[in-house]
């Protein structure tokens, strides 16, 4: 009950009007303002504070590209209606005489 009294002696206390002078009201108002330009001053050099520590990140790209083209580039060593005569070769190039027997993609289809 004590309690109740107090809160209702507070509220009172709190709604009666005070006289405020020119010169206080002045003085409050530039109170208030100068906290709010320091507040806005504090975040302005927060944001700074953030780009600065970004700028000192690395920086990763990356880039491709595709290209489709009309069909696959092919060269070949040998004229297409002769056969390659492989026996003048060492049995160990046979492999790689069988291999320019057929034409080389230079550059597939797609790139």
């Amino acid at each position: 009950m004590i309690w109740w009294v107090s809160w209702c002696a507070l509220a009172a206390r709190a709604q009666e009007p005070e006289a405020v002078t020119l010169d206080d009201a002045v003085q409050r108002s530039a109170s208030v303002a100068t906290i709010r330009a320091a507040d806005a001053g504090v975040r302005a050099a927060s944001e700074r504070l953030d780009q600065v520590q970004s700028a000192r990140l690395p920086v990763v790209g990356v880039s491709a590209s595709v290209n489709l083209w009309n069909s696959a580039q092919t060269v070949s060593f040998l004229p297409s209606d002769q056969p390659l005569d492989c026996s003048a070769f060492p049995a160990e190039f046979a492999a790689l005489c069988a291999g320019f027997g057929e034409p080389l993609v230079v550059r597939d289809q797609v790139t």
